[in-house]
């Protein structure tokens, strides 16, 4: 096995075990918001942007100013392609959290910009 292939693989089996992780922790707990977001990253990290998409709505349901699930879901939209809801995504992050959520909503929204979208 080559170098490169190894944190691949490793990268991938963590993925995994953190989606399992965090589906243990909503099965019991399905108010947990933390849960909900962080298997969406794992979702967004295995390039399942769908599936985090609706894990980010539902923290976001759980708790609609939350910015850091508002963040996540525009790196999620913008891995899709879809730039117009990351920007309002990302928009919505920095006026909920300047200094949290939206601080990485700053610096996407940046990125975008100099992307020209």
């Amino acid at each position: 096995m080559c170098k490169q292939t190894i944190p691949a693989a490793l990268a991938a089996a963590l993925t995994l075990a953190a989606l399992a992780d965090f589906s243990r922790a909503i099965a019991p707990d399905p108010d947990n918001k933390n849960a909900w977001r962080e298997r969406g990253r794992a979702y967004s990290q295995r390039g399942n942007f769908d599936r985090a998409i609706a894990d980010y709505n539902e923290a976001i349901r759980l708790d609609p100013e939350y910015a850091w699930a508002y963040n996540n879901r525009g790196v999620a939209y913008s891995q899709k392609g879809d730039y117009r809801r990351a920007r309002a995504d990302w928009e919505q992050a920095l006026r909920l959290d300047p200094g949290g959520g939206g601080a990485n909503a700053r610096r996407n929204l940046e990125w975008l910009r100099e992307q020209g979208h």
